[in-house]
């Protein structure tokens, strides 16, 4: 019986080993992702994109809404009867959106 146990027991030990160190990987990996940010650089790539965008084409269109302004001269297309608000007046409104 020991002989069928030992049998048993070196058949799976490399797979539970395999599983373990996986799971073990797969943890480090969830830890990276959580401690990690994209550098400043990224986003301003994407400030300067989304401006040659707007270049181009004219604007973005938000006919739902916007929720908040992502840089400095965004350029936008408004409808009629569209409002625009200023931060302060957003952050005083109790129906405007508030971005966290």
């Amino acid at each position: 019986m020991d002989n069928a146990k030992t049998a048993v027991s070196d058949f799976f030990s490399p797979l539970l080993e395999f599983i373990d160190n996986a799971k073990s990987k797969w943890d480090d990996f969830k830890e990276a992702l959580s401690n990690f940010s994209l550098p400043k650089a990224v986003g301003k790539v994407a400030e300067i994109g989304g401006n040659v965008w707007n270049a181009v084409t004219g604007g973005g269109s938000h006919y739902h809404g916007l929720e908040f302004v992502p840089y400095d001269g965004y350029q936008a297309t408004l409808h009629k009867n569209e409002q625009v608000l200023s931060a302060e007046e957003a952050k005083a409104s109790p129906a405007a959106v508030q971005s966290t």
